[in-house]
């Protein structure tokens, strides 16, 4: 990543935007999330601030559910 002063980081990115894309949702709105892990082999998890979903899908690894290990798919 380039910050504006032209200084360079690396980074995860989401959808290759830093900061992650931020996501508005209308209550009583069905959402539907795809994680594709490309290339973090130590496993990611998506968790979840000021939305109420099951303990299962809140993305504490070892804890709630496991790590998408790089190279898959987990569908939230």
């Amino acid at each position: 990543m380039q910050l504006s002063d032209g200084e360079t980081f690396d980074a995860w990115t989401f959808n290759g935007k830093y900061p992650d894309p931020e996501l508005r949702i209308q209550k009583g709105e069905l959402v539907e999330v795809t994680l594709i892990n490309k290339d973090i082999e130590a496993g990611v998890t998506i968790h979840w601030h000021g939305y109420n979903v099951p303990n299962a899908m809140d993305g504490v690894a070892g804890m709630t559910q496991d790590a998408v290990q790089g190279g898959t798919i987990y569908l939230s």
